[in-house]
């Protein structure tokens, strides 16, 4: 099973690691720290970064950036028996 997490990229269920909702991260966290690092190394997929991104899906291989917020990308795998 593959999730969608917008821009025409989906993920294969078994690959994704953490979905983070970056509404919710303050700028002293750790969480905002990785986010950070993925950043400046590019590590990401898609490396175009949208204007409002939602949510980081970090799996065993790449990181990915989605305009959709992680509770829409939970409801999608809930929807899917994931």
């Amino acid at each position: 099973m593959y999730l969608h997490i917008g821009d025409n990229n989906s993920i294969f269920y078994g690959e994704i690691v953490a979905i983070l909702n970056l509404d919710v991260i303050n700028s002293n966290s750790p969480s905002q720290e990785m986010i950070n690092w993925l950043e400046l190394n590019k590590s990401q997929k898609n490396n175009k970064k949208p204007k409002k991104i939602k949510s980081c899906i970090i799996t065993d291989k790449e990181s990915y950036f989605s305009t959709i917020t992680a509770l829409t990308l939970f409801e999608r795998a809930k929807n899917q028996n994931f």
